[in-house]
Parts: C-alpha cells; sequence; structure tokens
C-alpha cells in the first residue's frame, strides 16, 4: 500500500501512550486536505483514498484513549457536482467498524457555514460524539441549558422529568431566551461554545484533550482555559481553509397542467411491486419505511420484521428502484428516517438508506433535520436526549427538477439573517414512534398506527416539489398522512400500504379532514 496520507498525524499520534488521553476534540479537515491535491472534477477519487487511509487515524486514537474516554469531531458535510457526499454519516459508520461506539449526532445550529449554500440555506454542522467503551465521561449538570419555563415546559404530568439544575441540551444545540414561558429569541453558539461544552461534559480537570488537527480550531485555548491540559497534533499538510462555494445550476421547471381526472388510489399490497402506476408519471414521492426489526406492524410479508439486515436494505432497494421507475424527470424523492441504538451500536440507516438510493441513480439534494422541540427519552441518562430525526431529498435529475425555495415564507427560528428557508425545521409532533399511538375504533374493532409524521412536514415538501394537480406517491402509506395532506393541496395521489387495517384509520382521517377516501378505494 502507498503512503498513508495522513502520515503525518499518525506519526505524532504514534507518541501517546496507550489508554493515556480522556478526550479527543477536533475539527478534521478532511475536504480542505483532499483539495491540495485533487482538483474539484478529481474529487471523488481523492475522498475514497482519504477515507481508507483515515481508519489507521481513528485506530490510534482509539488506542490512546482512555477506556471512559470520547471522542468528538466536528465535521461539515459537502455539495460536490450535484449532490451530498453525506461525509458526517460515512465517518459515523467507518469509526464503529474501528471499536468505537457512535453515541450520538449533535447538530450544531450554526451560521457560518456559507459556502455549504444549496437549495435550502444551510443552517447546520455535524458533531460526531464516541465513546470508547460502554462506560465513559459524561457530566450533563456543567452544560445543562436553563428551563423556559417549569409550569409551562413541564407541566402536565412531566413534573417527574424536571431538574432544578436545568434541562438537557439535547442533541439540537441552540441557545433560546425567554421570558413567562414564550421563547423570544434563538441565539446559535459560536464555535468556542461547542468546543466548550464537548470539554466539560467529558472531562475533569488536569484531564489530557488531544486536538488531532490542533491547526484549524482554537481548541487548545479553550481546554486551557478550562484547566485541562491540552496535547496536539498539527497537519504538516498546508492546506486552504476555505472550500469553494457550490454552484446551484438547477434549471426552472414548472410542471403546471390542466387535469381533467384526478388520481386517487390506494392499494393494499407490497410497494415492491408498483406495477398500477405508468413510468414517469409522478412529481412528487414522500414517505417514511419501517423500521428493520423494531416494530411489529401486524401484516404478512411486512419489510423489516423477521429477517436480516441484509434483507431488510435489499427489499427496500426495490422499493426505490420502482420509485426511480415512477418519477417524472423533474421529480423529487424524499424520505423521513431515524437512527437506532442496538446492544450500544447505533444503526446508521440515514446512511445505509442514502447509499441505496444513491446507488439506484437518485442525486442527494439535502440532508433536512426535523428538529421535534418535544420529544420522548429514548438514549438514556448518559446521553443527549435526541429531538431530531432526518428527512432525505433526492433529485432524479442532477439539475432538472422542480424546488420553490420561495414558496415557504415560514420561519422557524428567531435571529437575524433568517431570510431564506433553512435546512433545520423546527415542527411539532404530538405523537411520537415511541408513545401514544394513534386510534380509531370502528364497529367495536380498535385499529392504531405508531409511526405518524405531521401534517406540516408533508405540507412543506408537497409546496417546495409540486404543483397542483401534480401526483403525490407514498409507498408506505401507514395512517395516510402523505394522502390527507396532498388531498387538502390539490395534489393527485396513490398510496401503497401492506396492511389492511389501516383502511379504516385512513378513511377516517380523510373524513375528519375534509374529504372521504371511499369512492377512490382500490382492493
Amino acid at each position: 500500500m502507498s503512503e498513508n496520507l495522513y502520515g503525518d498525524i499518525l506519526s505524532q499520534i504514534n507518541k501517546f501512550k496507550n489508554c493515556s488521553i480522556q478526550a479527543i476534540v477536533s475539527r478534521p479537515p478532511i475536504i480542505q486536505r483532499i483539495l491540495t491535491t485533487h482538483s474539484p472534477k478529481t474529487l471523488m477519487q481523492g475522498y475514497k483514498k482519504h477515507l481508507q487511509f483515515l481508519d489507521a487515524m481513528w485506530n490510534e486514537c482509539f488506542r490512546i484513549l482512555k477506556e471512559d474516554g470520547t471522542m468528538w469531531l466536528i465535521v461539515d458535510d459537502f455539495f460536490h457536482d450535484g449532490q451530498l457526499l453525506r461525509l458526517p454519516l460515512t465517518l459515523g459508520k467507518r469509526i464503529q467498524l474501528c471499536g468505537f461506539f457512535l453515541r450520538n449526532l449533535v447538530v450544531w445550529y450554526n451560521l457560518e457555514v456559507e459556502h455549504l449554500s444549496r437549495d435550502l440555506m444551510n443552517r447546520y454542522t455535524w458533531i460526531l460524539f464516541f465513546s470508547k467503551g460502554k462506560e465513559y465521561k459524561f457530566y450533563l449538570d456543567s452544560i445543562r441549558e436553563p428551563h423556559i419555563w417549569k409550569d409551562v415546559e413541564w407541566g402536565g404530568g412531566r413534573r417527574s422529568r424536571y431538574n432544578p439544575k436545568g434541562k438537557n441540551p439535547s442533541n439540537v444545540w441552540l441557545k433560546t431566551r425567554s421570558t413567562k414561558g414564550k421563547t423570544f429569541q434563538h441565539t446559535p453558539l459560536s464555535l468556542a461554545e461547542v468546543i466548550s461544552r464537548c470539554v466539560l461534559v467529558s472531562t475533569d480537570e488536569n484531564d489530557y484533550v488531544l486536538d488531532i488537527f490542533a491547526e484549524n480550531a482554537p481548541i487548545l485555548n479553550i481546554v486551557e482555559e478550562l484547566k485541562r491540559i491540552p496535547k496536539a497534533c498539527f497537519s504538516k499538510v498546508h492546506y486552504s481553509k476555505e472550500i469553494p462555494s457550490p454552484r446551484i445550476d438547477r434549471k426552472d421547471v414548472s410542471s403546471l397542467k390542466e387535469v381533467k381526472n384526478f388520481t386517487r388510489e390506494i392499494y393494499f399490497k407490497s410497494s415492491e411491486e408498483m406495477k398500477e402506476v405508468q413510468d414517469s408519471s409522478v412529481q412528487l414521492i414522500i414517505t417514511s419505511p419501517p423500521y428493520w426489526g423494531l416494530r411489529d406492524y401486524g401484516a404478512r410479508g411486512q419489510i423489516g420484521f423477521a429477517e436480516s439486515y441484509e434483507e431488510y436494505l435489499l427489499r427496500l432497494s426495490k422499493v426505490w428502484k420502482e420509485c426511480y421507475r415512477v418519477l417524472k424527470p423533474a421529480g423529487s424523492l424524499w424520505i423521513n428516517i431515524n437512527k437506532r441504538i442496538i446492544q450500544g451500536k447505533m444503526l446508521l440507516f440515514p446512511e445505509d438508506i442514502a447509499k441505496t438510493v444513491s446507488d439506484i441513480g437518485f442525486f442527494l439534494k439535502e440532508i433536512v433535520i426535523w428538529h421535534k422541540p418535544i420529544f420522548v427519552p429514548t438514549t438514556g441518562p448518559r446521553n443527549f436526549t435526541d429531538r431530531h430525526e432526518y428527512v432525505l431529498f433526492f433529485t432524479k435529475s442532477k439539475d432538472y427538477y422542480l424546488f420553490k425555495g420561495n414558496e415557504i415564507k415560514r420561519f422557524d427560528y428567531l435571529h437575524p439573517g433568517n431570510e431564506k428557508l433553512g435546512n433545520i425545521w423546527r415542527i411539532y409532533r404530538k405523537i411520537g414512534n415511541i408513545g401514544k399511538p394513534m386510534e380509531v375504533i370502528i364497529a367495536e374493532r380498535k385499529v392504531e398506527h405508531t409511526a405518524i409524521y405531521p401534517n406540516e412536514l408533508v405540507e412543506r415538501i408537497i409546496l417546495l416539489c409540486s404543483d397542483e394537480g401534480d401526483i403525490v406517491l407514498d409507498p408506505f402509506a401507514g395512517s395516510g398522512t402523505t394522502l390527507v395532506v396532498a388531498n387538502k393541496l390539490a395534489r393527485q395521489w396513490i398510496g401503497y400500504e401492506i396492511n389492511p387495517d389501516y383502511k379504516v384509520i385512513i378513511d377516517w382521517r380523510l373524513k375528519n379532514e375534509g374529504s372521504s377516501l371511499s369512492p377512490w378505494l382500490t382492493t
């Protein structure tokens, strides 16, 4: 094998003894280093090589960390040749293979990432939080945030979760200012504040804290100010800290048309084959696929239950291939998915699904963060509460697709410079994947469904990527949220749902939200 592209860093890490460092906090300049030897045209070749060589560096980081040590990587994604590289998710998966436990993916609401502007204004940077072992230092009290107002935020049976020292900052890092229970300003954290949080929550005074790319962020000074002992590695490869801004060459597309006969159909069968839908007829697909191994939805042949993870991804791939077939050239696919922790290891559904869909031929345009102010604790006491999910935005064509960014005039956060819709959407959810299910009782028969995303999430996507009269498809219709919202917004719609019991829920929702499904049911 050729000389390691990170040999300059490796040679410095090699000098540290086994289990000598309490925490590693760093902002690795991966894309910047690639661009020192590769032009934008050959960047992908360098990207793959760098990922391979980085594995040796992560292995060394694992060696030098104490058994209760942690590693914090501040990472931006990169938009190249019409799509996102998925760098943070890819690193998360590869570093776990080196023995680390990926504890959380923190979203830092960051206004200083201008070079990552795309169709939606980029508003966040990733923070990957790893531990070496199952037990690790984690001092949540050191970084708690003030409660908005006890009687407002913790009323109605949730007072047992109230902590007088403050609230868990969650895995969406954005401070708020409030009075009497009402937020009047959102305040993004500075880089220095982010670094301080990582250090305070994971170390004690006089612990060793290492920055493996010390020239790229002011980490050493902050570590010293916090009375920890800074250790450093410095890159011997000279690179520019500035990353060239990507160009958005999207062509304006309009799909306005006269529609004579509206399509409103739902098929109670698997969407692995959608022969009922014509090629290139659908403008927009919105869905949330079933999670692997999480829940039995009570239908024979359902995807994700009583099968291996590989089989799960393979069956999903059949659905995504059908989605590609039925989409118009200017169409798009939006997938809502979250991660799962199984026996301490994080299963990165967003990464695996994004790779599968991209391999089919789709272009990943954005990873929208759905920020959920109301949440159900699922991460345990030694972690940040989980307040976000991911919405993957794909297009069938590289630069020919419908996207009406000016259609949405809602602003989720209160701060200056918020004129354009960003890629973090703050949308409340009343019913969670883990919580109270939606129940419908008809003729003494109870049917329930738990995985329900909010109408507003679907509404935004429909307004952004379709026109009135367009066909909207959901291959995992579930309780029918996509169909209900599409119907209200004068779109045609098609749904696939393998569980026929959900027919009563969908019918009930459409009747109660302004329309009846019954005349259009196909069985």
